[in-house]
């Protein structure tokens, strides 16, 4: 990973005694992984949201939720969200959507679609 600049100072760095050597890198254009790049642990990908991250030339790495707590100082949220209330039906006014004259509610989204 490279270092300095302004956009670096907030920029996610593992702990010390990561070992980068040890990550086990998937190739540009190659199917996600569904073990962690890191402990060969399995991933659950119906329930967690892994840590991916990427070199600048495509080659990506997944991190399971062991990994991103003991490595990079990540944790998953304690509380369960119910994806049936993110949206109430009453939320917001009915958006028409110009692409195939779908009508959605929700907070306000500009696509280039048309």
């Amino acid at each position: 990973m490279q270092q300095g600049g302004a956009a670096d100072a907030d920029a996610l760095s593992p702990r010390s005694g990561f070992n980068w050597n040890q990550v086990a890198w998937g190739a540009p254009n190659q199917t996600r992984t569904e073990i962690c790049s890191y402990c060969d642990a399995p991933l659950d990908q119906e329930n967690t949201v892994p840590l991916m991250v990427w070199t600048k030339d495509g080659w990506s790495a997944e991190f399971c939720d062991r990994c991103q707590a003991r490595w990079w100082g990540l944790r998953g949220a304690s509380i369960a969200v119910d994806p049936g209330a993110a949206y109430r039906d009453d939320c917001c006014e009915p958006r028409h959507c110009h692409y195939r004259g779908l009508i959605y509610r929700g907070p306000p989204v500009y696509c280039s679609l048309d």
